[in-house]
């Protein structure tokens, strides 16, 4: 039995830690994936094979989440090869360095800020009105982090 729609989750960090384990139950609960990872690609091939073998099909996109460009691309080619997007999920982590915040500079503590809301916003634009009209495309958004 399907527990998600037809169509994809598009998993950003998708084949590492805690985004790996996400993709496996995913795809354990019979949706398709599309992994974005940025590196290593033998390890992201390993986790869409692993996706695949439980049922779901599996694309893999190497892309900088920051590019909005590249979310963009990917996402169309995420559509392209699973019909829709229907979660988007960021588990590409951490942002964070793991210090006293007293001794961060305000330039790397307002990075992951900037990360978190800008993917997001990229990642959710194709679920944007004109966008979802456009392709007839219905989008869920989740927001996971994590660390390897």
């Amino acid at each position: 039995m399907r527990t998600f729609p037809k169509g994809c989750a598009i998993i950003f960090g998708g084949s590492g830690g805690i985004g790996a384990k996400i993709t496996r139950t995913v795809a354990t609960a019979s949706s398709d994936v599309a992994i974005v990872y940025r590196n290593p690609a033998d390890r992201a091939a390993a986790i869409a094979s692993q996706a695949e073998g439980v049922g779901g099909a599996a694309s893999l996109h190497r892309a900088e989440a920051t590019d909005g460009w590249a979310v963009r691309i990917t996402i169309d080619a995420a559509i392209a090869r699973h019909g829709r997007i229907d979660t988007v999920i960021r588990a590409a982590g951490p942002l964070v360095n793991q210090r006293y915040l007293a001794s961060t500079p305000m330039d790397e503590w307002r990075h992951p800020f900037d990360v978190e809301v800008h993917v997001s916003s990229r990642g959710g634009a194709a679920g944007d009105p004109a966008h979802a009209r456009a392709r007839r495309r219905q989008l869920r958004h989740a927001r996971l982090g994590g660390h390897d």
